[in-house]
């Protein structure tokens, strides 16, 4: 409570007027002397009770009448926040510029431009001593409390919506740290967002350390009506030529009504495909394009949608390479007197020389002319070895290892424990040997464990017959394939690439699965699962920060940025991927990055006001977009006007002692009457 005129707080004693009046006038009993009481009439007690509650409700009345008025005079009013008047305000703007502040308003436009306008609105309501400064909910860079407001208009004007989601902690604390450094008398913070639910903090908020300071809310509602394309997955397959690709998706429709939409597939800016699908309210419709890359490269797709209710989330982009074929370098250490230890293999993954049909390509090389010029060229290395590694070519296959390169290795009848310890050796043991003995194996049958289990419903492999296997373990890797509890494919991460170790050889002398149908189809399957994790790119949420490591690396994105990174240590940061997309590198360990929207923000629960005060652990003030920004916080901080209450509250108490017989006129006859009553006795 406040008072603006407080000198008519002098007058609180006139309250006392009426009980003074009512007890220097207070009927008094007068005795008389009469002979009989015969001719008196009995009257009853309750009369005289009536008579003085009567009195005591008007005294009441008179009493509350003139202490309205006082206090009316004295202008009174509540102040939910305290301010001081005269000194400097220190005010920091909170904008959400996160995905679903794109959601359209009944008014018109999007409420994250309502926001900026609302945003503009308070930096001109404050006066040139005051302070500003911008903080945007997702993170991106604001700018600090200055004096200088048209700097802050400035970066206010540029700011830009983003596919990510926001901290309302965060953002929080952003403001309290700067304005606990600030030099004015006044703290004000001003959150600008749709308060969603899936923003709301995991406690409340506290800015009770932060002195004088005043939390002003203002929410923003749009429509809940949305829908949204999830980010897509594409299989580890390696993507060739003239080959199938399956684009799968899923259209959500986060809305109270069934949508008729219209699905597009969009290869290099193009539209190639396109569907049409009906989703119910709350519900989503799943698919798949299946495209044929008619060109070897970097392909960059997407699946977009058309909704006008926040379009950030209608395109999900993804990106492959497509080769010509996958190039498999089947090595061999044997003489020319002995059996190709790649004779099946050769006929089962490339069966026509120069015409590649199943899209692998293989070329043969001796152990002793191996070469890394040779192994830049391949993406698989196969290779049988029986004697010893050598040490030279050891460090060429850990380089190519080291490089992202895939390794297959399989033993010889005359293999050792010592055939692969080289490369071990060389890799300072971070390459585990998993070779051990050459042991005879009497039993039936291969299982494919994840990601190659399908493969163990279209194929009959337990007619595979073993005759002898050389032992591996896993300590470091993963089974692919078993035999029971016996792993018989298994594979370790190698430098950035991975090595794929068969416990046995691909010839008759090991097993006579080379004969059977089932061997062409496996083979198949475990090159283009080897070949597929040599796809050098990530998928990102926007907000979140890549880090790559290379030097001088350059960047391109599909919403037109590009530029050099900075590297320092040869390691760099990407804080710039805000929107969705697809970010091209040069020079880094990733080729590319798919950033996508957050899947969050395209589900809009806006939180109601009692939500919102739930926020914070301090009172906030909540104001209305429709009305005068500047007007509604200078009433906010002068408080609520009492006056015009107190008056209206006096009139109805005059009006009910009027009614009760207790009108001005009554009452002043009725002190003079007690005067001359007084002055007879």
């Amino acid at each position: 409570m406040d008072f603006g005129n407080p000198i008519f707080l002098w007058a609180l004693p006139a309250v006392l007027l009426p009980v003074i009046l009512h007890l220097f006038f207070k009927r008094r009993k007068i005795r008389i002397h009469f002979s009989t009481l015969l001719f008196f009439v009995k009257k009853e007690r309750y009369f005289a009770y009536r008579r003085k509650f009567h009195e005591i409700l008007l005294l009441t009345l008179r009493t509350l009448i003139i202490l309205l008025l006082v206090l009316a005079l004295s202008h009174i009013f509540f102040k939910r926040f305290n301010f001081i008047t005269g000194g400097s305000t220190e005010a920091v703007i909170i904008l959400d510029d996160s995905m679903s502040m794109q959601c359209s308003l009944s008014a018109g436009g999007t409420a994250f431009d309502f926001a900026k306008r609302k945003a503009e609105e308070i930096l001109n309501s404050l006066s040139g001593d005051d302070g500003a400064s911008l903080v945007l909910l997702s993170g991106r860079q604001g700018i600090s409390l200055t004096r200088d407001k048209a700097e802050v208009l400035k970066h206010l004007r540029q700011a830009q919506l983003t596919a990510a989601t926001g901290s309302m902690s965060a953002s929080m604390q952003s403001a309290i740290d700067q304005l606990r450094k600030a030099p004015g008398l006044n703290r004000e913070i001003y959150i600008l967002s749709d308060f969603q639910k899936n923003n709301k903090p995991s406690r409340a908020i506290s800015t009770a350390t932060l002195e004088n300071c005043r939390v002003f809310c203002m929410p923003f509602n749009g429509s809940s009506e949305n829908l949204s394309v999830e980010g897509i997955e594409l299989d580890s397959t390696p993507k060739i030529v003239n080959r199938t690709v399956n684009i799968p998706y899923k259209i959500v429709n986060h809305g109270k009504s069934a949508k008729d939409v219209r699905v597009e597939l969009e290869i290099d800016g193009k539209t190639v495909q396109t569907r049409q699908l009906t989703v119910k309210e709350q519900n989503s419709a799943s698919d798949r394009f299946v495209f044929v890359p008619m060109r070897s490269g970097r392909l960059i797709g997407c699946v977009k949608i058309t909704d006008e209710n926040i379009p950030l989330d209608n395109k999900a982009f993804f990106t492959f390479s497509a080769s010509g074929g996958i190039n498999v370098l089947l090595v061999r250490d044997m003489h020319d007197n002995e059996l190709d230890p790649f004779y099946f293999l050769r006929f089962a993954i490339d069966p026509i020389k120069n015409n590649p049909v199943l899209g692998i390509k293989t070329e043969t090389e001796n152990i002793s002319s191996l070469t890394s010029e040779r192994l830049k060229k391949c993406n698989i290395l196969w290779l049988a070895q029986g004697e010893k590694l050598p040490d030279d070519k050891a460090i060429l296959i850990r380089r190519y290892l080291d490089n992202g390169g895939v390794l297959i290795s399989l033993p010889l009848s005359d293999s050792s424990p010592e055939t692969y310890a080289s490369l071990s050796k060389v890799s300072n043991y971070k390459i585990y040997n998993v070779y051990r003995t050459v042991t005879p194996f009497n039993k039936s049958g291969l299982r494919f464990n994840k990601p190659l289990s399908e493969l163990n419903d279209l194929l009959q492999l337990d007619l595979i017959k073993w005759r002898k296997i050389q032992q591996i373990r896993y300590p470091a890797g993963n089974a692919i394939a078993v035999n029971g509890e016996e792993p018989m494919i298994i594979e370790q991460p190698a430098g950035k690439g991975k090595w794929i170790t068969l416990s046995f050889d691909l010839r008759r002398d090991f097993s006579n699965w080379p004969l059977l149908k089932s061997f062409p189809v496996a083979l198949s399957a475990l090159i283009n699962y080897a070949a597929g994790s040599s796809e050098k790119s990530l998928s990102s949420v926007c907000g979140e920060n890549i880090e790559l490591y290379g030097d001088k690396i350059g960047f391109s994105t599909t919403y037109g940025r590009s530029g050099e990174l900075k590297t320092g240590n040869s390691k760099c940061v990407f804080t710039e991927n805000w929107l969705p997309g697809v970010i091209l590198f040069n020079s880094a360990e990733y080729e590319a990055a798919v950033v996508r929207s957050d899947n969050s923000e395209s589900i809009i629960e806006i939180s109601d006001s009692g939500d919102i005060k739930s926020f914070f652990d301090s009172p906030v003030a909540l104001l209305d977009i429709g009305a005068d920004i500047t007007s509604q916080v200078t009433k906010l901080r002068n408080g609520t006007d009492l006056s015009g209450a107190l008056l209206l509250l006096m009139l109805i108490l005059l009006a009910t002692e009027f009614a009760l017989g207790g009108s001005p006129g009554m009452v002043w006859a009725g002190i003079k009457k007690s005067i001359s009553r007084r002055n007879k006795s």
